[in-house]
């Protein structure tokens, strides 16, 4: 993929590439003020962020900057004092991307504990994240929300990404 940066000629540095991630990383701090997420997602997110896990099933596509952080917020909704722990970054040649290995979870609304492996494939566009491919424990995700209320939370920010809400 080629992007703005490709096209200037200009590679970030490392430490350029993980600022956005960093500013997500704030909304999912534990005390941090929720009611500033939409103005995080703003700074982080392109307005035409793609979030996907593939290997989900069903697999899952939201699409947006509104419905993106429709999830990360219906996330730490249900999991109030989420915490996670950046665990490997490894960066890619020649792309504005890494991935990144994390581990998070927490305390569930209506009990239980969440606790989950992420790897995630990340792509920056314009000093944004323009792309999530999120690879992560499905059962967990089944145990800790219910199959039926994470799929049907999910269809609803589908819903938004497609301009239907």
């Amino acid at each position: 993929m080629i992007d703005n940066y490709m096209e200037m000629g200009v590679m970030p540095t490392h430490e350029e590439l993980l600022v956005p991630l960093g500013k997500i990383g704030e909304a999912f701090s534990p005390g941090s003020d929720k009611s500033k997420n939409i103005s995080i997602w703003e700074e982080a997110l392109t307005e035409d962020v793609v979030w996907e896990a593939p290997f989900a099933e069903p697999p899952i596509y939201i699409k947006g900057r509104r419905a993106v952080g429709m999830f990360f917020d219906w996330l730490l909704e249900n999991v109030p004092n989420f915490e996670m722990a950046l665990e490997n970054v490894y960066f890619t040649e020649g792309e504005a991307s890494y991935v990144i290995q994390v581990s998070g979870g927490g305390p569930v609304l209506g009990g239980g504990v969440y606790n989950q492996q992420y790897f995630s494939l990340i792509r920056i566009h314009d000093g944004k994240i323009s792309y999530f491919r999120e690879h992560f424990k499905v059962a967990e995700t089944y145990r800790a929300f219910g199959r039926d209320r994470f799929h049907d939370s999910i269809a609803e920010m589908q819903r938004v990404a497609d301009g239907d809400a």
